[in-house]
């Protein structure tokens, strides 16, 4: 068993490099066209009466911008920091946002609050991510912290470019995801089948 230091370190470098891959992923291939193409992705796998947990994805982070535009079917709620915590607030129009401390966009706490068991599926940023649903975040530890108690579906949304075959450094209070979302394929974990956007398939491990 690795020893604390070393899973913490070795998370430190899996940040450091995932995080300069993505920036050059989303250079090469165009923010607004792989948003297109993870929209497609979530649209397979969300269902229209779930109450769902988006994010407003920052530079070099893979997601969707305004998903209630895209997806209006959906129930939409997003996080807000509170402390080391996420709340979760009803928000359905882009004049609903505001910008944290962390120049991160999240709704206005006077709109309404949902509460964790009212929700139906969290959508994860990452900076890398596994088919057996492992998850690197950002190393504060938000969604970890927040979704401990969380039993609805966790989909981790990422670049392709951040999905790896290999094992990360875990710890056991981390997350383990139940879909991951790219801008190529979609991954049901705990079922552990594959849809192939690019060659159109579906295949079990």
């Amino acid at each position: 068993m690795q020893s604390l230091a070393k899973v913490v370190g070795d998370k430190k470098h899996q940040r450091q490099l995932f995080k300069k891959q993505r920036l050059e992923y989303e250079e090469t291939h165009g923010r607004k066209a792989l948003q297109q193409q993870i929209l497609k992705q979530l649209k397979s796998v969300l269902r229209p009466e779930w109450t769902v947990a988006g994010f407003m994805p920052m530079i070099g982070e893979a997601g969707v911008n305004w998903l209630f535009e895209c997806l209006p079917e959906i129930n939409w709620v997003f996080p807000v920091c509170k402390g080391s915590k996420l709340e979760f607030y009803k928000a359905q129009k882009r004049e609903d946002f505001q910008l944290n401390t962390l120049q991160v966009l999240e709704p206005s706490q006077s709109f309404e609050l949902v509460p964790l068991e009212n929700i139906d599926a969290v959508l994860v940023p990452g900076v890398v991510f596994n088919h057996f649903g492992q998850r690197v975040g950002m190393g504060k530890g938000f969604y970890d912290k927040s979704l401990e108690k969380f039993y609805g579906v966790k989909l981790g949304v990422g670049y392709h470019c951040q999905l790896q075959l290999d094992e990360l450094p875990t710890e056991p209070h981390d997350l383990i995801m139940d879909f991951i979302v790219t801008d190529k394929v979609g991954i049901q974990v705990h079922l552990q089948s594959v849809y192939d956007d690019e060659r159109g398939i579906t295949w079990k491990h």
